[in-house]
């Protein structure tokens, strides 16, 4: 069984230069082809999965045939509870247990000591 490949290096002995040209366009438009199917298909695989359709943008094309069409479209139903967010544990220090004591202790400096070195208070 014969692949494309050979069956085309068969045919490039048998072309002229003309013949070579148009075969490299023909090839060139495959592939962008099927550049844009991959797109295509990667945008359906990875890309947004549900657009919000703004109802002020459709009037700019159909008017109210698609407004009507729009609104006549039974909307997905939402059956499904909403699940609540996990709150995630935060970062940094924890807090100190609350059996240890605290004592809060004041220190009142001079106002030497409250100086700043630009001279102000």
């Amino acid at each position: 069984m014969k692949t494309k490949i050979e069956d085309i290096s068969k045919d490039l002995d048998d072309l002229d230069l003309e013949g070579a040209k148009s075969l490299i366009i023909q090839l060139l438009q495959k592939i962008e082809v099927l550049s844009e199917d991959q797109k295509h298909l990667l945008h359906r695989l990875y890309g947004k999965k549900s657009e919000q359709i703004d109802p002020n943008q459709l009037r700019l094309w159909g008017g109210d045939e698609t407004m009507a069409a729009l609104e006549s479209s039974p909307e997905p139903s939402s059956d499904k509870p909403k699940k609540k967010a996990v709150k995630k544990g935060g970062h940094g220090r924890k807090a100190f247990a609350d059996h240890l004591e605290r004592e809060r202790i004041e220190c009142v400096l001079s106002d030497a000591e409250r100086a700043c070195h630009c001279g102000e208070l």
